[in-house]
């Protein structure tokens, strides 16, 4: 029985095997240097044989909240988490939103939180600026046009 190839199969057959001659031709592949750092092996880059193993990622599991937004400066709305690493504490800034509505509008406010480990966070009382009535909050800063004058919007 004939065997008929398409011309576009005959190219990539083509193709390869000059990929492959020339991957074998050249000089063996020069060590990878690693430093002190952490690593990730998700594939074969760093990685040069599996005997008797083999690279398995595994799926997320639900180990909770890490930070409950609760607090009425913080809103239903908070949003645009950012995690700085400052030396050995994990910075954690967060835009709250008590009022609800369109992103800036007047009644933002940015809030901070920290963390020794990245897991277990703390909402410091800071004492910055007065929201809602009271000062004693984790706001570093606030958008509004009369500072400490923040309410929610009537209906």
């Amino acid at each position: 029985m004939r065997q008929r190839f398409s011309r576009g199969s005959i190219a990539v057959a083509f193709l390869t095997t000059l990929a492959v001659t020339a991957l074998a031709q050249s000089s063996p592949a020069q060590p990878v240097t690693v430093g002190p750092q952490r690593e990730l092996f998700v594939d074969s880059h760093l990685i040069d044989s599996l005997n008797g193993a083999r690279l398995e990622l595994h799926p997320p599991r639900p180990a909770g909240s890490a930070v409950v937004f609760d607090k009425p400066w913080e809103g239903i709305y908070c949003a645009y988490a950012t995690v700085i690493k400052d030396a050995e504490k994990y910075r954690l800034y967060y835009r709250g939103h008590p009022g609800g509505g369109d992103d800036g509008s007047e009644i933002e406010t940015t809030c901070y939180a920290e963390s020794d480990d990245g897991i277990v966070w703390t909402k410091p009382n800071l004492g910055l600026f007065e929201v809602l009535g009271t000062k004693d909050n984790n706001v570093v800063l606030v958008t509004w046009r009369e500072l400490g004058k923040l309410m929610p919007p009537t209906p």
